[in-house]
């Protein structure tokens, strides 16, 4: 009898398996903006005084020889890679559309984001 149950339990599994696995693929979506949320932690930091602090430990930092030099990068521009980066997350483009893959970016690469929609 518990051979039975076992055996029954085995091909529920068995025949929702393919179905489970088709559901859970990976997906792509752009983020919502948040502006509300961010006037809010905005305003929250504000309050809390910290601004001030900040402000006076940022501008002693380079004086004590631990400051670091900073490039900032706007926002989809062209970077190239320092060091490799394994088993990274990839959408490559196929005749059916995106489908996920993971690679290697070997040094030197250049990364930039696609513009189209």
């Amino acid at each position: 009898m518990t051979q039975i149950i076992v055996e029954l339990i085995l091909l529920i599994v068995k025949s929702l398996f393919p179905m489970i696995k088709a559901e859970s693929k990976d997906t792509m979506e752009e983020s919502k903006q948040q502006p509300q949320l961010k006037k809010t932690l905005q305003d929250r930091i504000r309050r809390a005084g910290w601004v001030p602090f900040i402000l006076v430990a940022v501008t002693l930092l380079p004086a004590s020889g631990c400051g670091t030099h900073s490039i900032y990068i706007p926002d989809g521009e062209p970077v190239r890679l320092r060091q490799d980066v394994d088993d990274v997350k990839v959408w490559v483009m196929t005749d059916e559309g995106p489908k996920p893959a993971k690679m290697d970016l070997p040094e030197g690469w250049y990364c930039l984001p696609d513009t189209t929609e």
